[in-house]
């Protein structure tokens, strides 16, 4: 079964007053992380994703105070269902290009179909007898490029109604995927002749032949990475409070050292933000 891992931001509904009054949590979907084949890994990523959260949210209002006006997350798997959107508004737009993979002195060729919208790319490749398995949508207006199939992956960071696949080595995706190494390559190539954003570990199959330059890379962080910068900023962050505990108020070194603290504190903001984003 496959399973989705996403953030939700949490927050707390009046339930009704029996018993003195009682509340129940809630969540508002937020973001998918990614999408797993294997449940018990997809549970391991949800531990560490929620782990790195309440290291960068214990400072923040807890759900359970009156005060709270939102801004907590967490992380949560649930099964994987597929979902068609609305009907298709209008007729897609495609490039007239061979058909799929028909080879000619040894090149092969691949079908690429262009969209307004990665909705109508999702639902084009169940209604759309053109749309076959392995050709290449790209939704330039969402900066998508992905592959058909029963399920369509993206293959950039950007992946608007199209499934996000999780960060896999070569090894791992084409054991995973459904699509040989050249349809992944010219999705990829597609992708970065358009200069969208490529996900890191589809970058390995641009070929020998692109140069990729640094517009077109994107550096990712893992979950394991950003607790251990969050545990580096709290460990700064009380070095210099200390500090400031043994130092003369209103002095140049006191100064600093309050300036440091509150750019640290930004900067853990920041951190929490980037988790949200793109962990």
């Amino acid at each position: 079964m496959r399973t989705i891992l996403a953030f939700y931001d949490t927050d707390r509904e009046y339930g009704g007053p029996e018993e003195g009054g009682w509340w129940y949590d809630t969540g508002t979907f937020v973001r998918v992380i990614g999408l797993y084949f294997d449940e018990a890994e997809a549970i391991r990523a949800q531990q560490r994703a929620n782990r790195l959260l309440e290291r960068l949210q214990r400072h923040r209002t807890p759900v359970s105070s009156v005060t709270y006006t939102g801004g907590r997350h967490r992380a949560l798997a649930s099964p994987a269902c597929r979902r068609r959107g609305s009907p298709r508004s209008g007729p897609p737009i495609r490039d007239a290009l061979p058909s799929p993979k028909s080879r000619s002195k040894g090149t092969v060729m691949h079908r690429v179909h262009h969209f307004r919208t990665s909705q109508l790319a999702y639902n084009a490749c169940f209604d759309d007898p053109h749309v076959r398995e392995g050709d290449i949508l790209v939704v330039a207006s969402e900066r998508v490029v992905g592959i058909a199939s029963a399920d369509p992956i993206a293959v950039t960071t950007r992946h608007g109604e199209l499934k996000p696949f999780p960060a896999l080595t070569r090894e791992e995706l084409h054991a995973e995927l459904a699509h040989d190494a050249d349809q992944i390559s010219h999705a990829v190539k597609e992708a970065l002749r358009f200069q969208f954003d490529v996900a890191a570990h589809f970058l390995g199959f641009a070929g020998a032949t692109h140069t990729l330059f640094a517009s077109e890379t994107v550096v990712g962080l893992t979950f394991d990475d950003l607790l251990v910068t969050s545990d580096a900023i709290d460990h700064r962050i009380t070095a210099l409070q200390q500090r400031l505990e043994a130092i003369e108020p209103g002095s140049s070194m006191a100064l600093f050292s309050q300036h440091a603290i509150v750019r640290l504190r930004a900067a853990r903001e920041k951190l929490a933000s980037y988790a949200l984003k793109r962990a």
